[in-house]
């Protein structure tokens, strides 16, 4: 008997060099981008908002990643969308995802290591429990997380008086 892997989800994980200035960067960027809390959202972040040529300046901020990056998967790559997000006391984001096909990333920004990271969603159940199966990847400040965009992934319920930020 032999036993194989039906199904795996890649994903990839880059640290970004020279993070203190390039993190500098982008925030002096996204201040140009400011976030809001509505209603609706359980957590700040400027994606309703106008943000024309964000995702080119941020792709210019970390442009040696996104070559190391496509270098590494043999493809060529354009960063489509760039929103923020900072989650403050309490706040947190429901399961989701961000469509059915390419790739999506999450640059951890601002966080310290108590704060929650991201936690993504096996797409079927564990074949014993029938029960979903939730991997919390530890991320720290200044890597990126690059996934495929069907996963659906949330952040749970930040408990501290410190922002994360992505």
């Amino acid at each position: 008997m032999q036993q194989n892997t039906l199904f795996k989800i890649d994903y990839w994980n880059i640290s970004v060099s020279n993070f203190k200035t390039k993190k500098k960067q982008i925030v002096d960027l996204l201040n140009e981008y400011p976030e809001t809390k509505n209603d609706i959202q359980l957590f700040y972040t400027n994606k309703q908002s106008k943000r024309d040529k964000l995702s080119e300046k941020f792709s210019n901020i970390i442009l040696e990643e996104l070559k190391q990056f496509s270098q590494n998967i043999k493809k060529s790559i354009v960063i489509e969308d760039v929103w923020s997000v900072s989650y403050g006391l309490g706040d947190y984001q429901v399961p989701h995802n961000h469509g059915t096909k390419g790739l999506s990333g999450i640059l951890y920004l601002e966080t310290f290591e108590k704060l929650p990271s991201t936690c993504y969603m096996q797409p079927w159940n564990d074949i014993e429990k029938d029960e979903t199966l939730i991997f919390e990847m530890p991320a720290k400040e200044g890597e990126i997380i690059i996934f495929p965009s069907f996963v659906n992934h949330y952040s749970p319920p930040n408990k501290y008086k410190q922002n994360k930020r992505i």
